[in-house]
C-alpha cells in the first residue's frame, strides 16, 4: 500500500514515515498544500494523511480541490483542531476520517486499515473515455462490445484508469498487481490490453514512456 503523507512539521512527518514503514506501507512526505494536492492527483496512492494547517494551500483546500476532481482516494485528516466543528468541516469536506492531535500509533493504523478497507468496493465499475472495467466480473467493455479480462489484465487496468493521464511505473503496477518486477509478463499483459482496447475501438490507450513506465491517456493526446 502506498501512502501519501502531507505533514508540514518535518518532525512528526519523519515520526509517521517511520512507523507506517515499518507497518509496511510505501510512505511519499510531502510538506505543503500545493505538493499534496499535486501528489494526489498522479492516482498513485491508496491513501492520504492530510494535515489541515499546512503553507501555500491548506488541508480542507486540498480536500475540496481533490473531490471536485472527482477523485474518491481515501483520506484521513489529522490536525490539532480539535472542536466539533472543526471535524464536521471535514468530514462534510469529503474526508473519510478525522483524527486529532496528539494520537497513538496503534489509534492511526487501525484508521487507516479501516479507512482504505472501506474504499476498496470492486462492485463499482471503473470508466475512462468510452471504456469502462467491472472489476467484479472481470470484464471490460464499450459501446461496441465487452470481453474478458484475466486476473492480471484486470488488475492492470485498474491501476492504469485510477491513475489516467499520469505515468506509472513498472514497480508501481509490480506492487498492486503482484506480478514480479521488470518481468516480461507486465509486457505481455500491456500488449493484450492494447488488442482489446483495439477490438472495443477505445478512445484511450496505453502508451510507454520514459524507461520504465505507462500511461493511459485519450487517443488524440497519445503517440500511437
Amino acid at each position: 500500500m502506498r501512502i501519501l503523507l502531507a505533514e508540514d512539521e518535518r518532525a512528526l512527518s519523519r515520526v509517521l514515515t517511520a512507523i507506517l514503514t515499518r507497518n509496511r506501507y510505501s510512505v511519499d512526505a510531502v510538506y505543503d498544500g500545493e505538493a499534496a494536492y499535486e501528489s494526489v492527483k498522479t492516482g498513485l496512492y491508496d491513501g492520504v494523511i492530510l494535515d489541515i494547517m499546512m503553507p501555500k494551500m491548506d488541508g480542507l483546500t486540498v480536500l475540496r480541490k481533490v473531490r471536485e476532481d472527482g477523485d474518491l482516494v481515501p483520506v484521513l485528516i489529522l490536525s490539532a483542531k480539535a472542536e466539533v466543528e472543526d471535524k464536521v468541516n471535514g468530514l462534510d469536506g469529503g474526508a473519510d476520517d478525522y483524527l486529532t492531535k496528539p494520537f497513538s500509533s496503534e489509534e492511526l493504523l487501525a484508521r487507516l486499515r479501516a479507512m482504505i478497507r472501506d474504499r476498496q468496493d470492486v462492485s463499482q465499475p471503473l470508466s475512462v473515455g468510452n471504456i469502462t472495467l467491472y472489476r467484479y466480473a472481470s470484464e471490460l467493455a464499450s459501446p461496441f462490445g465487452s470481453l474478458f479480462l484475466s486476473d492480471g489484465e484486470t488488475r492492470l487496468m485498474e491501476q492504469l484508469m485510477c491513475s489516467c493521464g499520469y505515468p506509472v511505473p513498472v514497480q508501481r503496477l509490480a506492487e498492486k498487481t503482484g506480478i514480479k518486477e521488470g518481468s516480461e509478463e507486465i509486457r505481455l499483459y500491456i500488449a493484450y490490453l492494447r488488442k482489446k482496447l483495439e477490438i472495443l475501438h477505445a478512445d484511450i490507450g496505453i502508451r510507454s514512456v520514459w524507461e520504465n513506465s505507462y500511461i493511459l491517456e485519450q487517443k488524440r493526446c497519445s503517440g500511437n
